[in-house]
């Protein structure tokens, strides 16, 4: 299944796949891509909260480095991606993209095997994006 890194700055979204990074302004577009990959994002509620469209994209294909590290790091919260790869000591990455990708190449497998990850957290993160609108 391709992987693909999706962020947001300046209220513009941005894609992050092996082919190098590319500004988007249509959801669809990357709701679409994400149905037929694995969407790499970080805080999967706060995207719901405020892109309720995105609750279109199976969870079973989202990957929320966010939750992730906090669950699988006792690291504290973090604020965005590279927040994340720097306490987590990985390379300079160039961009909150590549950040997030590299997270997940390391997290991954941990989440897999993380209960509260996949079993609790993941699946409530539509329901508390809906309760916190």
């Amino acid at each position: 299944m391709p992987i693909f890194a999706l962020w947001q700055a300046d209220d513009k979204f941005f894609i992050r796949t092996a082919d190098g990074v590319v500004q988007t302004p249509d959801t669809q577009k990357v709701i679409q891509m994400a149905q037929e990959s694995t969407l790499v994002l970080f805080d999967l509620k706060k995207l719901l909260r405020h892109h309720p469209e995105f609750s279109a994209v199976p969870l079973k294909n989202c990957f929320d480095a966010k939750l992730a590290g906090a669950l699988c790091h006792a690291d504290g919260d973090s604020d965005s991606a590279l927040d994340l790869a720097k306490k987590m000591a990985l390379p300079d990455p160039a961009d909150e993209g590549e950040a997030l990708l590299k997270l997940y190449d390391i997290l991954k497998e941990q989440a897999a095997a993380n209960k509260v990850y996949n079993d609790i957290e993941l699946p409530l993160s539509p329901v508390m994006a809906v309760t916190e609108r």
